[in-house]
């Protein structure tokens, strides 16, 4: 069978590369192996567009090399982003909330945590993993925007649950330390983070 990568991933993919000329990429990946075969997953070329099919997902490795840009605060900005394309994110044990914006994760149950990589995976809809329009990373922030040792200013792909691990804390203890109800922030927002 003839397959290919979606093109909304290969233009990801550009991209991290442009961001990270000489990162490691021992554990990016697109097809899937036998294992991924055996089993549904967005790795193995399951949709169709004519006689070829489609690999909707794409494994980004964790070692950038981005002089403190991390995979985390790419992450963070597809979040924060809300791109329509994402399907969901696995990272670091935790998955997307299906339905929820790319705003809400949950503890991921899969035999692979993606401890050393991220899974990104788009919709099948034509529309949506061939669209080739750019990324919102490229503005990620290279090291955190501390105010002073106890504050921070919100800067364009935080998140609260990036922070939490940015700050050694949980996103509920920086709820309650701001008074948050809910998951948003607002970029230039400032923060109490201990």
């Amino acid at each position: 069978m003839n397959y290919r990568r979606a093109k909304s991933l290969d233009k990801l993919m550009e991209q991290v590369n442009a961001l990270a000329p000489s990162r490691d990429k021992t554990s990016d990946g697109w097809i899937g192996d036998a294992a991924h075969a055996s089993r549904a997953s967005d790795h193995n070329p399951w949709v169709r567009d004519g006689k070829v099919g489609i690999v909707t997902a794409q494994d980004i490795d964790e070692d950038l090399n981005l002089s403190g840009k991390t995979l985390m605060a790419i992450v963070d900005a597809i979040c924060a982003s809300r791109d329509k394309r994402v399907k969901y994110i696995i990272y670091e044990g935790r998955i997307t909330v299906k339905g929820t914006n790319l705003q809400q994760w949950k503890k991921y149950t899969g035999s692979n945590a993606h401890k050393h990589h991220a899974h990104i995976s788009v919709f099948p809809d034509k529309n949506l993993y061939d669209s080739v329009a750019d990324w919102d990373i490229d503005a990620i922030p290279a090291t955190p925007n501390p105010v002073d040792e106890t504050n921070y200013i919100v800067a364009r792909g935080d998140t609260l649950w990036g922070l939490s691990r940015k700050f050694a804390t949980s996103v509920n203890e920086l709820k309650r330390l701001n008074g948050l109800v809910s998951d948003v922030l607002q970029i230039g927002q400032q923060l109490r983070v201990h």
